[in-house]
């Protein structure tokens, strides 16, 4: 395997260096933030100087991954940003997500929909990581995958906020079908297809 900077490849030129100097700023932020007391219910989140919870984790590691893939970035291989999106992970799993898969986002109800909305950043940790050789790799996309698993759960037998929120949690299941093949998911995703879905000429 090797460290993959797939992303960076399909920007623009002109585009990388501004890009670069986003991802390395939040992820100044993410380090700066992440709850490191282990004692914290929230250990492991990134929890916002004004703030009072942490939101989900989990999907900062799409940021911290660009950053650690990026040749450009200052953050170019760091051990540090794998041990925080570690350990973000861990706490995606083990305390931010409930047994049915689902997650409050900290401060909301236990819904699909906030499922589904976090399922595609975990998928891009997911599949980026496979691409890159370090001895947490393997961990890394195993806590992605059971991550991922749990959100198929969810969105295929959890109620959702909205009707249109019937189709982001179509996307997570088929995403998630993609990992780990499971007829249930598509069958859940055809009879909320079947719905139809509110759309005018216009594609809105």
């Amino acid at each position: 395997m090797k460290n993959s900077c797939r992303n960076t490849n399909l920007w623009a030129p002109d585009v990388v260096p501004h890009v670069t100097v986003l991802v390395d700023r939040t992820t100044d932020i993410a380090l700066a933030i992440q709850v490191l007391d282990p004692n914290d219910e929230e250990y492991g989140g990134y929890r916002p100087l004004d703030s009072l919870v942490c939101q989900f984790p989990g999907g900062v590691g799409v940021v911290l991954t660009e950053a650690y893939s990026n040749p450009n970035s200052r953050y170019h291989r760091s051990d540090a940003v794998v041990d925080s999106i570690r350990l973000a992970l861990e706490a995606s799993e083990d305390r931010f997500q409930y047994e049915d898969g689902s997650i409050d986002s900290g401060s909301d109800k236990q819904n699909a929909a906030n499922a589904a909305f976090a399922t595609g950043g975990i998928h891009q940790i997911w599949e980026r990581w496979q691409n890159i050789e370090h001895p947490l790799s393997g961990e890394i996309i195993d806590r992605c995958r059971r991550i991922l698993v749990k959100f198929g759960l969810s969105c295929r037998t959890m109620g959702v906020f909205t009707p249109n929120h019937r189709w982001v949690a179509c996307a997570a299941m088929a995403i998630v079908n993609e990992v780990e093949p499971d007829e249930q998911l598509v069958a859940k995703i055809d009879d909320y297809l079947s719905d139809g879905i509110d759309q005018d000429a216009d594609g809105f």
